[in-house]
């Protein structure tokens, strides 16, 4: 099966996590041959290149200018007449606005890849959905519950995201540790995401200020994550402030954007996204749990499918039931290695590879 995948590429995060797993995965499954149409060449690109996946560009699209969205669609007609795809799938309100009527207009298959719940009142949402595709794939029960509220009629396939358990980090714990002036016995809760609020930034640094205040044991937190647009620069400010007013610089720790995630795991002994609004599935769960740390997540969106109690804890999205539960795992090592050893397990039942993309294969050629 060929499928073109559409995006913007002008960002990174977890979709495009998602995309660049399918171009690593493209020979262990050959029954999905995945190409990729971006607007952008960001990020996006580079790491599908260096998976040595075919990457069409459709140029710097903006929809208020006219001239480039119909070049970009003049694009994908002759992309598609070349390349004979069994479907296209769009990534996102942005490019299905873009691509989807093409689309259909050249009989492929339309499918619309739903990474989060489209409850936004804004226009492109709305043409978007003038757009009906032949078949949406929501990431979990959450999407699929969010969507069902405005089109019931166009069939749903709820396919967990493939997630690549084999990223070697490439220094020991011991080192990186070392490299960020860590010891060993302290215990180090790792947090990775965009600087968008309702990840849950704020909520964390507030629950570390509760644990600080009844918890003078050694931990510290690991905040990894790169800003992308202008008002994650403003909100990355409020946070460093944040810090800084409640005594918390010693412990709280801005690593920055990292390209060696799996080196920050290995290293750490928690993982902690708190976020206060719903995630919509969430990869850096399955990223954490793969590398055996045990989970601390709020009560909400794709993390309860994910986090049940064989490796981790869900909390209320409340700075005191927070910081409850890291006193818990920071102060339990034997709490934290029962977590820490059903983590692998359920990653690997939610988000196999493999299983994943053949899934994938049977949902599009039903």
């Amino acid at each position: 099966m060929r499928i073109l995948h559409v995006a913007a590429g002008n960002l990174y995060g977890g979709v495009e996590t998602f995309l660049a797993t399918l171009a690593r995965y493209r020979t262990r499954v050959p029954e999905l041959e995945s190409e990729f149409a971006l607007c952008f060449d960001g990020r996006l690109a580079t790491e599908l290149r260096k998976e040595s996946a075919v990457v069409h560009s459709l140029g710097n699209v903006r929809l208020r200018n006219p001239g480039s969205v119909l070049r970009a669609n003049a694009k994908l007609v002759r992309i598609l007449r070349k390349g004979r795809f069994d479907a296209v799938a769009t990534h996102g309100e942005w490019p299905h606005a873009l691509v989807g009527l093409t689309t259909k207009l050249c009989r492929t298959k339309l499918v619309e890849w739903v990474h989060g719940a489209p409850n936004s009142p804004h226009m492109l949402d709305h043409l978007a959905k003038q757009i009906h595709p032949d078949l949406f794939i929501v990431n979990s029960q959450h999407t699929a519950a969010s969507l069902h509220n405005t089109l019931t009629t166009i069939p749903t396939r709820i396919i967990h995201y493939p997630v690549d358990p084999s990223s070697a980090h490439r220094r020991s714990r011991a080192e990186f540790r070392r490299d960020l002036g860590v010891s060993e016995a302290t215990v180090v809760i790792a947090f990775a995401a965009r600087f968008e609020r309702w990840k849950g930034h704020d909520l964390l640094l507030r629950a570390a200020r509760a644990l600080l205040e009844h918890d003078s044991s050694d931990w510290c937190i690991w905040v990894c994550g790169g800003v992308q647009r202008p008002s994650e620069v403003a909100y990355l400010g409020e946070l460093r402030k944040f810090v800084q007013d409640f005594g918390l610089s010693s412990r709280v720790h801005f690593l920055g954007a990292r390209s060696d995630i799996p080196d920050v795991f290995a290293a750490a002994d928690v993982f902690c996204q708190p976020n206060t609004g719903p995630e919509p599935f969430g990869i850096v769960f399955i990223e954490a749990l793969y590398a055996g740390l045990p989970v601390v997540a709020t009560r909400m969106g794709g993390a309860i499918e994910i986090v049940d109690d064989t490796c981790g804890l869900l909390v209320e999205p409340d700075a005191d039931a927070v910081a409850s539960a890291l006193f818990s795992l920071v102060n339990d090592q034997d709490l934290r290695r029962r977590l820490s050893l059903g983590g692998p397990a359920r990653a690997r039942q939610l988000c196999d590879p493999e299983a994943r993309i053949r899934e994938i294969v049977s949902a599009i050629g039903a």
